[in-house]
């Protein structure tokens, strides 16, 4: 059998939704997610790591093109186009570095209308750069679509209870209704990602160096852990954080928060369970001391806080997330790293581990220096922004504090003081310098952040070779060339 390539394999574990305050090894004890903690004591764990935007779609094609929305122009989720192929940028440039590419799961690329069949797109995922593609459904799309893994419910009996159950979730457009899936743990989405990303794993030749990005739909609403997963945690002893309201702005109680929040921690105990069992699927392989895997989610969830749900705004269980980094052969054990970082810098870490010069910008940065040294800081400033009907609403974290711009209404919080966000310095008197240092630090960041197509623009004479010395040999040169150009002269 061939040995393992020397560059690293790189494995990107990707979760939709997760909110960063609750993993065991983020200081949540309450929840049980042995393997993520395990991972983050034999690597590094990022402390301030910010969504490029705190939705979905807009995050998830920054991660393709290592491009800020403002760029990317995909500002919010939304329908009827697709993100351009060839601003998909990752997967062709780690195929360049002699990488087989593959993505399994969740894409949000583009949405799909009612009845189409993912496979119909494989041009698309073509011009994307991946040699093995398998984009899948979230819960809520999967009755609206064919593919792979409607039809594995179909042969295991189970697509009619699927469809019923996600059917009765929509019922009087509440899609927070707390009820076990009526799948087992192998035929939950999540489990079926995990599984397809195993035989890949299993599968992958080990001559060239592999790419695989396993992309979880979960623990994303509906909150339908499967069972035993969804009885592990009691309710009643779900601790809520201090700033969940008594009531949220969905009319939601305590008591119902609590069985979200006791169904969304069985969720993640079941993601928890597949990480370790894609773990051990790269230890089969033979390289896991030479794999690179990252973990990371790309916004995060609400559970009540600020009497929301799910995301979108840039409080801290929306905008942070949980990243590890792990790489036995260069990363020590047993960090943690407070510098602020992004969501689009795994976009430059990963092709910086390939061995591409060309991973950073202004935007994004490579975290293999913190990860591997004690490295200073590579920014002062993180940021994050999305668009919605109003305009677009951007945020900036510098040190102990975060603001941001929302519709309008400015929001300023000392995080080390008040880690919830329930006391906006933006409405007191003494912060108005600090606020123009937000601003003035948004603005730079825009400014030198911009596609620029006219960056290599020369002029007509240059462009065209006509610049010549004496006047008299510049008018006859110039006759003589355009004399050519339309056949006029020999």
């Amino acid at each position: 059998m061939p040995g393992p390539s020397p560059s690293p394999d790189i494995v990107l574990i990707l979760t939709d939704q997760w909110n960063p305050r609750v993993m065991g090894c983020y200081g949540d004890a309450a929840v049980c997610t042995p393997h993520l903690d395990q991972l983050a004591r034999e690597g590094v764990r990022f402390d301030n790591a910010y969504a490029s935007s705190p939705v979905c779609m807009p995050a998830r094609c920054s991660l393709v093109s290592g491009q800020f929305p403002h760029r990317h122009g995909f500002w919010n989720n939304f329908t009827g186009l697709k993100f351009p192929a060839d601003r998909v940028t990752l997967f062709h440039a780690l195929r360049e570095q002699g990488y087989t590419t593959a993505k399994i799961g969740k894409y949000h690329l583009f949405n799909l209308e009612a009845g189409e069949d993912h496979r119909d797109h494989r041009d698309y995922y073509d011009a994307l750069g991946l040699d093995w593609a398998q984009e899948l459904p979230t819960p809520y799309m999967g009755p609206y679509l064919r593919n792979e893994y409607t039809r594995f419910l179909a042969k295991r009996g189970m697509l009619q209870p699927y469809i019923d159950d996600i059917a009765e979730r929509f019922v009087g457009g509440d899609h927070h209704v707390v009820r076990p899936s009526p799948l087992a743990p192998d035929e939950h989405i999540d489990g079926y990602v995990a599984r397809q990303a195993e035989r890949y794993i299993e599968a992958c030749t080990r001559e060239q160096p592999m790419f695989l990005c396993v992309s979880f739909p979960g623990p994303h609403t509906p909150f339908d852990a499967p069972r035993p997963y969804s009885d592990m945690y009691d309710p009643e002893s779900m601790t809520l954080a201090p700033n969940v309201p008594t009531t949220t702005g969905q009319g939601h109680d305590h008591a119902h928060i609590r069985r979200m929040q006791a169904n969304y921690f069985g969720k993640l105990t079941h993601l928890d369970d597949r990480v370790g069992a894609l773990l051990q699927a790269l230890n089969r392989r033979g390289n896991l001391a030479n794999t690179l895997v990252l973990f990371a989610a790309d916004h995060g969830e609400y559970l009540g806080s600020h009497g929301r749900h799910g995301k979108g705004d840039f409080h801290e269980e929306s905008a942070r997330i949980p990243l590890l980094m792990h790489w036995p052969e260069r990363i020590r054990p047993h960090q943690t790293c407070a510098a602020p970082v992004s969501w689009l810098d795994l976009y430059a870490t990963v092709l910086h581990a390939a061995g591409r010069d060309d991973h950073s910008t202004p935007s994004r940065e490579s975290l293999l220096p913190l990860a591997t040294s004690a490295c200073e800081p590579m920014r002062e400033a993180v940021f994050s922004e999305i668009g919605n009907r109003q305009g677009f609403n951007f945020m900036v974290r510098v040190g102990d504090h975060k603001w941001f711009l929302t519709n309008g209404m400015e929001s300023l919080f000392h995080l080390s003081c008040d880690p919830y966000e329930q006391h906006n310095l933006a409405e007191e008197a003494g912060t108005s310098d600090l606020r123009l240092d937000m601003r003035e630090r948004l603005l730079q960041f825009l400014m030198s952040d911009q596609e620029n197509h006219a960056a290599g623009y020369l002029p007509l004479f240059q462009r065209m070779g006509l610049q010549v010395s004496g006047q008299e040999d510049a008018y006859a040169f110039l006759r003589s060339r355009f004399s050519r150009i339309h056949g006029l002269e020999p």
